[in-house]
């Protein structure tokens, strides 16, 4: 269930546009995001715990919208996923999920604190 590892955890080249060069915007899109992905991890965990897939939707959501705009795809993908059941009030793949979710945000940030090849 976990993003493969043949994929890049990060795609640059989604921030390098995103930021249009510009090096201060990129880091402190990088750390916002690596500030609250784990809010949002945390708030999905209460969400699946408390049984609420309204909840979860919304924060999935938010959570594969962030996930792209960093180019975290695998890891969008996974959000994705775990959006599409809340949305049809389906939490039982939820936990496995997330706990996907949570393995390839670790590759992200691995990704994300490594300087960019060039």
């Amino acid at each position: 269930m976990a993003a493969t590892d043949d994929k890049p955890a990060v795609d640059a080249s989604v921030l390098d546009a995103a930021c249009e060069g510009d090096q201060d915007l990129l880091e402190e899109l990088v750390q916002l995001y690596l500030a609250d992905t784990p809010i949002q991890l945390s708030a999905a965990r209460d969400a699946i715990r408390n049984g609420d897939a309204d909840e979860l939707r919304i924060t999935a959501f938010g959570m594969k919208i962030s996930a792209a705009t960093v180019g975290a795809d695998p890891l969008a993908e996974l959000c994705l996923r775990l959006y599409r059941d809340a949305r049809r009030g389906d939490l039982e793949k939820a936990p496995s999920l997330l706990a996907a979710c949570c393995a390839e945000f670790e590759r992200v940030k691995d990704a994300l604190s490594r300087p960019p090849a060039r």
